[in-house]
Parts: structure tokens; sequence; C-alpha cells
């Protein structure tokens, strides 16, 4: 459980990694394969972590088939050595090319009406996409295998990011991202709901501006110790009454901005701090390139652990970094890091606490 708000500039997939990986972790199923080698600068032949899990868990056979003519040949050639990256880690995974024109019963047989049609199947579900990209074809390969949708919830009734805001402060792209992935998504006002819906997979509380009740605390307490998974995401100098409701659950959210001045070499304000230290966590623990989270606070496992329950750290600030207690004073530009006040980086922004061994994160 943590905050963490994205504003203009920021890589909406960077934030889209994240909540996937807090919905789900995809437990990878080890194969033995001979040693890959990829010299190329671009690494055309090296999939993503990502997709490398999703081949490698898979518990069906997967088929994709590419409807390509004669005068698209550079364009097949190139997909093919993506698919065939596919069908190196996972021999549940083929592959087959049919140019539509050679043979119109094979076209026909799957509708396809235009050329560049790529079709994946696995057993009685078909899913079209029209882009060779690696995560379209990921994503169709996740549509077509899961068993029903996942269903993540965002609250409203606080001022929270409105999912449907296509500007720089919304998240609907976020929200594309997800249905994108094969998940559902919903709204949940929580000042009117007195239990959260049987169905949900994930509740998601982002960025709320006006502070969540006691009766709405108690909602969510009742979810969470049933089992149910919550994801905070909480602006520096707000929400004040999480503070206390995240303690009991062995979190320590900090009043204060995590400041990094080194992240003006990537271009961006000393607000954004850069992101290099991953934890061990399965959420995160494939993750190596650096990340960045604009306007974010502290927040660790609290000093005194509670029983029962599990807090990990995923992510922190790098060494240069600091989380500056004094926010008016970093508004006006004047923030310098003070040993006896302010906490010195590396910073955790974000942690995963679990409830009991047997349950998930």
């Amino acid at each position: 459980m943590t905050k963490l708000t994205f504003k203009y500039g920021i890589n909406t997939s960077i934030a889209i990694a994240l909540v996937i990986g807090i919905v789900i972790f995809i437990e990878a199923i080890s194969f033995k394969h001979h040693r890959q080698l990829d010299l190329t600068a671009s690494k055309r032949y090296t999939l993503s972590d990502q997709s490398i899990k999703v081949l490698k868990s898979l518990e069906k056979d997967v088929k994709v088939i590419g409807f390509f003519n004669e005068t698209q040949s550079s364009e097949a050639q190139s997909f093919m050595d993506l698919l065939e990256q596919y069908s190196y880690h996972s021999s549940r995974f083929t592959y087959e090319f049919i140019d539509p024109d050679k043979n119109p019963g094979k076209a026909k047989r799957y509708e396809i009406t235009t050329y560049g049609t790529t079709v994946v199947e696995s057993e009685a579900k078909e899913e079209k996409i029209f882009d060779t990209r690696e995560e379209k074809v990921a994503n169709a390969i996740l549509k077509v295998t899961r068993k029903g949708k996942k269903v993540v919830f965002f609250s409203k009734g606080h001022g929270e990011k409105n999912i449907e805001d296509i500007n720089e402060k919304g998240y609907s792209f976020a929200k594309k991202a997800l249905e994108d992935s094969n998940y559902e998504i919903k709204e949940l006002v929580l000042p009117i709901t007195e239990t959260i819906p049987d169905d949900a997979n994930l509740l998601i509380i982002a960025g709320p501006k006006k502070p969540i009740l006691n009766t709405e605390l108690e909602t969510l307490n009742k979810y969470i110790e049933n089992g149910g998974k919550v994801f905070f995401m909480i602006d520096p100098g707000t929400a004040s009454e999480l503070v206390s409701f995240l303690e009991k659950y062995g979190i320590s959210l900090q009043d204060n901005i995590v400041v990094d001045k080194i992240s003006r070499i990537f271009g961006v304000d000393p607000s954004m701090p850069v992101i290099t230290q991953y934890g061990e966590h399965p959420i995160v623990k494939d993750y190596s390139i650096a990340t960045f989270f604009p306007l974010t606070r502290s927040v660790d496992k609290a000093a005194n652990p509670v029983d029962g329950i599990r807090v990990t750290s995923l992510i922190k600030s790098s060494p240069n970094s600091w989380a500056e207690t004094d926010i008016n004073r970093f508004k006006s530009g004047e923030a310098a890091f003070e040993e006896d006040k302010d906490i010195k980086g590396p910073v955790s922004i974000g942690v995963v606490a679990s409830l009991n061994e047997k349950k998930e994160e």
C-alpha cells in the first residue's frame, strides 16, 4: 500500500506496470533452454521480462497466425523475428504466416478483411490484433488464455484521479492499458458504499483530495481483513487520516516530499526522484531500468512491526535524494537537506503489506 502521484511527462507505462504488479503476480514455470545472446544495439531479439513471464506461465497451447500478402514481406519478416523469440521461450507457442490471396479459404475461416491482421488463438478463444508490437501480442495471449477477467475498481468521491480524463492529470491511459491486458475497470463511490463488491480483485484509491471518513475506513478495514487488496496512492500533504490507518498494517506514511537533484541530469524536476533500487518482492524483482515518480512522499515499514503482517519495501530513491519535511520550503525553491530534520536517501517510496502467510499481497 502506498501513494505515488503521476503528472505530465511521466511515462504512463511505468505506472501501469506497478498497478498490474499489485493486481497479480504471474508465477514463472522454469524451462531449460540453451543460452541465446542478442548483440544488436536495439535489442531487437530480446523480449521484455513481462512477455517472458507470460510465455513461461502458459498452461495452454497458443498459436499466432499472421495474414500478410507478398507486398508486406518486410513487415512480415520483422514480425516473424519477434514471434521466433516467443517460440524460443515456450514450447506451447507456435506461429504461422498465411497469404490471404493464395489461401482465401483460411482467410474466410478467420474472417480476415484487412492485410496485416494477426489472429491469436488458444483452444476456442480468438483475438485479432492489427499491430505487430510486442506488447500487443502479449496482451492478446493473456486475453485468450486467462480464465475470465479480473476486476479493478477505482474509488471516487474524494477528488481522486478521473479514469475518463484524457488530460495530463487524468488516468484514461492507465485505464486503457489495464483494459488492454484483459482487466475490467469499474468505478466505486466509496462514501455511499457499505461493502466492497465481491468481484473486486483490487481497489485503487488514487490521490484523494478530501478526507476519507471513519465509516469508509471501517469498510476498507473489513475488505482488507477478508483478503481484499487496496492500492493507495497518496499525495504529499494530503490524507492525514490514512497515516494512523496504515500504521496498524505496519506501514509508516510520512508527511514529506522526496527530492532528488540528480534528476536534473535526466531533464526532469528534482521533485521527480529517479528510482534505481528495487526490492526482492515478485512485483518488482525483475525491474532493472530507472523510473521516475513525481511529487511522492516517503513510505516505509513502521518502526514497530505488527504481528501477522509482512511489509516489504518495493522501490527506493537514489542515495543522492532525501525526504524534505518542510514542504513550504520546497515550494519556495529553497529545499536543502538538514540531517536533524530530513530523511537521507535512499528513501523508500513504495511498500507492499501482506496479512498473514496464507493471504495474498
